[in-house]
């Protein structure tokens, strides 16, 4: 594009330079009348077009400029946008895990130098500052488990506040201050579980007519709620008393019960965990009266391979009244009253 312009310049100039010299020579005395009138007129529009053009030429010259540093622009500042993702991107991998492995480190110290080659020098030393930051305290958590937000948030917000400096030159406006999610502190607070005095069943559905509110916190870091039904309690003591009466023909077994209600305190509101009946002889387990994560009743006999009977809300618990019998009756019939070991042993 520029050749051509290049070009185009010349042949106007020259013939500028012959229009001129012919208007030169038309305006030395005595030589008035050797050009002819038509070619006095073509030479006058001659000029006047060979200057309307090269203020064109002069206009659509600088247009043509300023669209290539435009253009050039964008391309910088679009190469730059996806640099400065990569970075963070690596930098929020590598943090990720609560740790800095040694390719983590290699990955940082890599991807940073790439960053620092588009930026000014001293926003690398302001960069450099917040990483420098990332030391053994910023992995800890609290006793419950909370890592320290305040720290991600302070380091986050250094670089990025150096990096849209870089990336909009001419803005005036204030860097960012750091930001707060105080709720985040709730969501990842590890509720402690408080074990309840539980002695007996009675103690059991006291807990449960002051809430019916169940909150499970699974290994996997799933947070279950639910509301027990009205339903699943009357199906639980139904349970709980068929228990007891078939048990009542094995005293001399020594049948022991443990009850486990655990009671947590979420953002002010009061929950109960999964209720565990557990029956014993000795030291070996014999079965399981419970409510499960899925909102369902359970009896569960340690067999070989565990028998588990699950109670819907419709289920009528009598119904299941032989099957139950018939399971601790093959259970005990192989317990030794004083062993300590259980027949699948």
């Amino acid at each position: 594009m520029r050749i051509s312009i290049k070009k185009i310049w010349r042949y106007l100039l020259v013939v500028l330079v012959i229009s001129l010299t012919i208007v030169v020579i038309q305006n030395i005395n005595g030589h008035e009348k050797d050009i002819p009138k038509v070619v006095q007129d073509i030479n006058s529009g001659v000029i006047g077009a060979i200057l309307t053009t090269i203020i064109t030429l002069l206009l659509l010259s600088n247009q043509t400029d300023l669209q290539e540093i435009q253009t050039k622009n964008s391309v910088i500042y679009e190469e730059k946008l996806k640099l400065f993702n990569e970075f963070l991107n690596v930098l929020s991998k590598s943090l990720e895990d609560g740790k800095l492995a040694p390719e983590e480190l290699k990955n940082i110290i890599f991807q940073y130098s790439i960053v620092r080659i588009h930026i000014s020098a001293e926003g690398a030393q302001k960069i450099e500052h917040a990483i420098r930051s990332i030391d053994e305290e910023f992995f800890y958590v609290d006793e419950n488990y909370v890592p320290k937000f305040d720290r991600y948030i302070q380091l986050y917000t250094e670089i990025c506040n150096v990096l849209r400096k870089e990336l909009y030159l001419n803005n005036q406006e204030v860097d960012l201050a750091p930001f707060a999610f105080d709720n985040f502190l709730k969501i990842a607070y590890q509720h402690r579980a408080v074990k309840l005095p539980i002695n007996s069943f009675e103690d059991v559905l006291a807990e449960f007519a002051k809430t019916r509110s169940i909150y499970v916190d699974e290994s996997k870091g799933n947070k279950i709620q639910f509301e027990l039904s009205q339903e699943n309690i009357n199906n639980l003591t139904e349970a709980f008393h068929l228990i007891e009466l078939i048990l009542n023909d094995y005293t001399d077994h020594n049948i022991e019960r443990r009850y486990l209600l655990k009671q947590y305190n979420v953002n002010g509101r009061t929950y109960l965990g999964m209720l565990n009946v557990y029956y014993s002889v000795g030291n070996v387990q014999i079965a399981t009266l419970g409510v499960s994560q899925k909102n369902r009743i359970y009896f569960k006999i340690k067999f070989e391979k565990e028998r588990i009977i699950s109670f819907e809300p419709e289920t009528i618990v009598a119904e299941y009244e032989t099957t139950i019998k018939e399971d601790l009756r093959l259970f005990l019939s192989a317990i030794n009253p004083d062993s300590k070991k259980s027949p699948t042993d």
